[in-house]
């Protein structure tokens, strides 16, 4: 079943929208128009293949407060996107703390270094 003939069918069966990993819907014209002809709401998932377990943790990224953001009669899509992160070196966080303390990086990893002893020493 073609999207357009899913969303006209979800429109009669008095759903209001859809979950969807389909994000690609949202560039053919015929599909756009059934969203927005039954004024669907449509959350796309995007960038996350065939991973259901990634797709739901999006999904639960976003769901808090979705209601509130539908806008009432309007058709509504929410497009999530999710990219892995390149690591960043902790360093560079330490040296925007100090920069925000106005110290040297340097002069701020003396003074909370995790000396030698420190590493060595059973916590447990």
């Amino acid at each position: 079943m073609s999207d357009r003939r899913l969303f006209v069918a979800l429109y009669q069966l008095g759903w209001d929208g859809l979950i969807t990993n389909n994000y690609r819907m949202l560039r053919i014209p015929a599909e756009l128009a059934a969203i927005i002809k039954t004024k669907a709401t449509v959350v796309a998932i995007e960038g996350l293949g065939h991973d259901p377990l990634r797709a739901v943790g999006a999904l639960l990224l976003e769901l808090p407060g979705l209601p509130g953001r539908v806008v009432p009669s309007c058709a509504n899509v929410f497009r999530l996107s999710y990219a892995r992160r390149r690591p960043v070196d902790a360093w560079r966080y330490l040296a925007r703390v100090a920069e925000s303390r106005g110290q040297n990086t340097e002069a701020l990893w003396q003074e909370v270094q995790v000396s030698d002893e420190e590493l060595a020493a059973s916590v447990f």
